[in-house]
């Protein structure tokens, strides 16, 4: 995979990116693991 910075061009579609994203709450155990599951909204 190739990395690059991100440019102005590119906010759009990174908040787009972000807003279609959720973080699920985590439990007690998968806080103190360090789990972490995204998932997108549907």
């Amino acid at each position: 995979m190739i990395f690059r910075e991100a440019n102005l061009a590119d906010i759009k579609q990174i908040q787009v990116v972000r807003n279609a994203v959720k973080e699920n709450t985590l439990s007690a155990y998968e806080a103190k693991v360090g789990y972490v599951k995204l998932t997108m909204k549907s």
